[in-house]
C-alpha cells in the first residue's frame, strides 16, 4: 500500500494532479480518490484509484486493485 501512486491524470486536455488530501473532484463529473485501503478481520485491500461518477448513477470504478487475505481453517477450537 505504501508504494501505490497515481501517475498522471488529464482532464479535457489539461494535466491535473491529485492533491495531498488524496481526493480530486471534477465538478459534475467525477470524484477521484487515490489509494483507498480497506481492512477487515482477515483481508487487506488496496485500490490504486477509485472513480465515483457524479452523474446521479452512483457508479464506482476501481482501478489497480490488490487484495490479500486468509481463510480460516474451519476448526472451531472446541474439543
Amino acid at each position: 500500500a505504501r508504494g501505490t501512486t497515481v501517475g498522471s491524470i488529464t482532464v479535457d486536455g489539461t494535466p491535473r494532479s491529485i492533491p495531498d488530501t488524496g481526493v480530486l473532484e471534477i465538478e459534475g463529473l467525477a470524484r477521484l480518490e487515490a489509494k483507498v485501503t480497506t481492512r477487515s478481520k482477515r483481508s487487506y485491500t488496496v485500490v490504486g484509484l477509485r472513480i465515483t461518477l457524479l452523474d446521479g448513477t452512483g457508479g464506482v470504478i476501481d482501478l489497480g486493485t490488490a487484495r490479500i487475505g486468509s481463510k480460516g481453517s474451519g476448526l472451531s477450537g472446541r474439543a
